[in-house]
């Protein structure tokens, strides 16, 4: 019992650090601080890999940035975690059609009625 205690414990802090962590990201990005910005989204990653939400918001950063691979692969990972994610869903159609992955785009497309 007392490991499945301390899991959980480390569990939540990790969450708890992810969170903040995230906040911190956000201002980062809102200051204009974008690198900073992309360093401290990667540390929420590390934090909680399962978490779509950092992926997501790199996913947008790289795609303002028109770094489309980058885009795709977070968008990507932020679908692939949390598959009703309606913006990344949309933001990864855009990227996979930047990069002509065809078959990503039309499936992210026909979900929001597109052919």
């Amino acid at each position: 019992m007392g490991l499945i205690n301390y899991l959980k414990r480390n569990i939540s802090i990790s969450k708890n650090s992810a969170k903040q962590l995230l906040k911190n990201a956000i201002a980062h990005e809102e200051r204009g601080e974008t690198a900073d910005a992309i360093a401290c989204y990667h540390r929420v990653i590390k934090a909680d890999e399962s978490w779509a939400v950092p992926h997501y918001n790199l996913g947008l950063l790289y795609k303002y940035q028109c770094n489309w691979q980058l885009s795709y692969k977070h968008n990507k990972i932020a679908v692939e975690l949390d598959k009703d994610d309606e913006a990344a869903i949309w933001n990864l159609g855009i990227a996979a059609t930047a990069l002509k992955d065809w078959k990503t785009a039309r499936t992210s497309w026909s979900k929001f009625g597109v052919k």
